[in-house]
């Protein structure tokens, strides 16, 4: 997921109310590989436009993980009034996970799913796979 900011030639970054909102609706509308694929004369809210050879487009990506998750925010937003609980029942990750797409979904909900189960793996000193596992309600 890019990060859509434009930098000035004195490495300013262009983010105001307008080019945010341009750029928003941009992603909307065709995705955020438009980012990519799109001429920044393009991306640029019309009243940069004129001075599009002052800006860069930065070329930085939003961590994957962090991306991934905080996908359930967007989706209790979209689903707001259906018939679905709030919160989610079993929360699967992988053992190598538990630093991104999970403390992710935890930083930025405070804790979207009940109850809570946490499995993880470590090794012992002989190199045996420990199985641990940690629930809350």
């Amino acid at each position: 997921m890019p990060i859509p900011v434009f930098y000035d030639d004195t490495g300013k970054p262009l983010l105001t109310p307008s080019s945010v909102a341009h750029i928003q609706a941009l992603f909307e509308r065709e995705g955020s590989d438009c980012w990519w694929t799109k001429q920044k004369e393009e991306l640029l809210a019309p009243e940069y436009r004129a001075d599009a050879s002052r800006y860069t487009k930065g070329e930085d990506t939003m961590d994957v993980w962090f991306d991934s998750g905080t996908s359930w925010a967007y989706l209790q937003q979209r689903l707001k009034g259906q018939q679905h609980p709030n919160t989610t029942t079993l929360y699967l990750e992988g053992s190598d996970q538990h630093r991104g797409w999970f403390q992710s979904s935890l930083l930025t909900s405070g804790r979207p799913f009940s109850p809570f189960y946490l499995l993880f793996f470590a090794h012992n000193k002989g190199w045996w796979v420990c199985c641990l596992s940690l629930q809350w309600q």
